[in-house]
């Protein structure tokens, strides 16, 4: 039987999403075929997590590399044991936070990265996430926002009531 080396996080790459200015469906991503199994580390530079390590067989070649990929384009997060020591090595040799010393922390982050929505702005600030679909009002910090724009990235809400229409 194989030694346990770890735990870490596993999610799986998008199976299509939307992509240029006429936001046409494409499937998976360049170096990651749509399902395609990658490890994810924690947040790295202060950004949310809108960005994130991963490690996973890339699409053409199937050698395992290790490339940034924004956080969106992850799903069906959840935590799994470490028991090739490849893995492990890939996983553990840079900086960031990728292998757990338990399942529960890995989970969590799991968990973390299974409840995002969308980013959105509240009147030009950043770094709040909401459910995708977003609604069409939120309270945020003791007041009322209204959804004035939103598309496959981000949703953009204003404290300014939406126009009436006649």
């Amino acid at each position: 039987m194989e030694e346990l080396l770890g735990w870490g996080v596993v999610a799986n790459i998008v199976q299509e999403r939307l992509a240029g200015p006429d936001l046409e469906v494409r499937r998976g991503l360049k170096h990651f075929a749509g399902g395609a199994k990658v490890w994810v580390s924690l947040p790295f530079c202060g950004d949310g997590g809108e960005r994130l390590y991963v490690v996973g067989r890339h699409r053409g070649s199937h050698r395992y590399i290790r490339i940034i990929i924004e956080s969106r384009h992850l799903e069906h997060a959840r935590a799994k044991a470490i028991y090739s020591p490849t893995v492990h090595r890939l996983l553990s040799e840079s900086g960031d936070q990728m292998v757990f010393d338990s399942e529960e922390r890995a989970a969590g982050w799991a968990a973390d990265l299974n409840a995002r929505g969308i980013e959105a702005e509240f009147d030009d600030r950043r770094w709040h996430w909401v459910p995708n679909p977003p609604p069409m009002e939120v309270e945020f910090e003791g007041r009322t926002y209204y959804l004035a724009h939103f598309n496959h990235r981000r949703a953009r809400y204003s404290s300014l009531l939406p126009p009436h229409e006649p």
